[in-house]
């Protein structure tokens, strides 16, 4: 015979699903408690210590709403004055990325053949080796 099983979630991985079930469990609370008193069912000293949960949490999740936000834009910005945002390249005028890779070209120029030198400034140089490439055979033509 088949058993009956019982699920009931609470949503613990969203601080916004959390706050909205409270919220909701909360109302339906006060609407019982204004329109059906006979109909509460949770005791007065559960429903004080969700309001006083909700009173401590909301605030601070729409002020972490606010500075996310904020720290959005600021991010936006910083990409932007680096050069690493959408659509920048190196090409892009003045940018810290554009900058470098100006004075990476210049010291490059300057130290032809001993670019290792480059790593005193920071600059991570890499100096290998490359077979030369193959000439393809050509096709044959058809007859």
């Amino acid at each position: 015979m088949a058993r009956t099983t019982v699920k009931i979630e609470v949503p613990n991985g969203s601080p916004d699903e959390l706050l909205n079930l409270l919220k909701a469990l909360l109302a339906e609370h006060a609407h019982r408690v204004k329109d059906a008193p006979a109909t509460v069912e949770l005791p007065p000293t559960l429903v004080a210590k969700l309001k006083t949960a909700l009173d401590k949490a909301d605030p601070k999740r729409q002020e972490v709403q606010r500075l996310s936000a904020q720290l959005q834009a600021l991010n936006q910005e910083l990409y932007t004055d680096l050069g690493i945002a959408t659509g920048q390249t190196t090409r892009t005028p003045d940018t810290v990325l554009n900058l470098l890779t100006a004075a990476r070209d210049t010291l490059q120029g300057l130290h032809l053949g001993s670019e290792q030198a480059l790593e005193t400034y920071g600059f991570d140089v890499v100096i290998g080796t490359a077979a030369s490439p193959k000439a393809k055979p050509k096709a044959a033509k058809p007859a």
